[in-house]
């Protein structure tokens, strides 16, 4: 046999070296934090959604929201999953709990709140039982702490003059510290609050008494991590949302209630009532993810009233992109919108009906804001 040239055998080892034109990537991992178990994350999960998107997931249940941005801050944790108060503060909060502002967005909504409500051990059905008792919080200065203010202070009851904060963590430890009698009452929600229900908790206001509609849960990322991954970016809205959307189609109602049934203590009843609370409550889960601005814009006030902002804030500025609060980008890509439908008129979950007057809101029809600021009116 003749010998082949060199530039011939080299060719063919570069070959054999080089990768097959047609492989994929190798899966970018996303790590995920959360509170509180999650059916669309779930879903995504186990039919494989985010694989179809080339993502490998990890998932990691934070004990507090201080927890949490810690591990953002330190680029432990790429998806927060958490109250948009959250971010807020973390964004606009220099002297928040992790030492320094964070540069996070928000990605896409998730809830209206999922039944958001005080709730309180059985021996405490009044607010007036809660005067000189122990009420738990995840943090004192951000997550739903602002709620929790509100409406106790709409029945009289102000901190620390009434009742003692205890610093607990997440919504799953605080309906455990509430079952252990290590505090008297606090805020729930999601599967927590029904659970809290069906053992004979009582269920003192909603969220909807100081703020209707509540944006409740979001997804955050850091800014950096969102311009060095917008195609992953993109990606996990996607299959996010093919979650959203497998959980809220009435023909996935027995496969969705198996799936919960996998949650420790989670009988058929009790799933049957997370599933109706999730799919067919007005602070369930928001079709498509959109994230809902009226919510956010509550979100914000309550902080405000609260004096939750370290300096004077444009609330109405807040509530715009510019603010760099929230880049939908992602997920305009990833639902092919070419505007943001993240509310501007009807609120995104259809079963919400309150009608909001708008001719009395400032914030949404023009005048000035709290502090006096321009409120042009137009939320884009």
């Amino acid at each position: 046999m003749a010998n082949r040239p060199a530039s011939t055998l080299l060719s063919l080892a570069l070959g054999l070296l080089a990768p097959d034109a047609g492989a994929q990537a190798a899966p970018a991992t996303v790590r995920v934090g959360y509170f509180s178990t999650s059916l669309p994350l779930m879903a995504a999960q186990s039919n494989g959604y985010f694989a179809d998107e080339n993502i490998a997931l990890g998932t990691f249940q934070v004990r507090s929201s201080v927890q949490m941005f810690q591990r953002v801050r330190d680029r432990l944790m790429d998806v927060a999953i958490s109250s948009p108060d959250n971010p807020v503060n973390y964004r606009l909060n220099a002297h928040n709990a992790v030492g320094e502002p964070l540069d996070v967005t928000m990605l896409f909504g998730g809830d209206l709140g999922l039944q958001l409500s005080l709730v309180s051990r059985a021996p405490f059905p009044s607010f007036d039982d809660l005067r000189g008792k122990r009420i738990g919080v995840d943090a004192p200065d951000s997550g739903f702490a602002y709620v929790l203010y509100e409406i106790l202070r709409q029945h009289g009851l102000e901190t620390p003059r009434d009742y003692t904060l205890v610093i607990v963590g997440g919504t799953p430890l605080r309906l455990n510290a509430l079952r252990a009698g290590t505090i008297d009452a606090t805020l729930l929600n999601a599967d927590s609050v029904v659970r809290a229900r069906n053992e004979g908790m009582n269920v003192l206001a909603p969220v909807s008494d100081v703020a209707s509609p509540y944006l409740g849960t979001v997804a955050s990322v850091r800014e950096s991590w969102l311009a060095a991954n917008p195609g992953v970016a993109v990606g996990f809205v996607r299959a996010y949302r093919r979650g959203q959307a497998w959980a809220l189609d009435p023909a996935n109602h027995d496969a969705a209630i198996a799936m919960l049934r996998t949650l420790p203590g989670t009988p058929l009843a009790l799933a049957e009532q997370i599933y109706a609370q999730l799919t067919q409550d007005p602070t369930g889960l928001i079709p498509d993810a959109r994230l809902d601005r009226r919510g956010l814009l509550e979100v914000i006030r309550l902080r405000d009233r609260n004096g939750g902002f370290e300096s004077d804030q444009n609330l109405r500025w807040l509530d715009t992109p510019a603010s760099g609060l929230f880049d939908l980008a992602a997920w305009r890509r990833a639902t092919n919108a070419a505007v943001a439908d993240d509310v501007i008129g009807p609120e995104s979950n259809p079963l919400h009906v309150k009608t909001w007057a708008e001719t009395h809101d400032p914030v949404l029809i023009g005048g000035h804001d709290a502090h006096g600021h321009d409120a042009d009116g137009d939320l884009e």
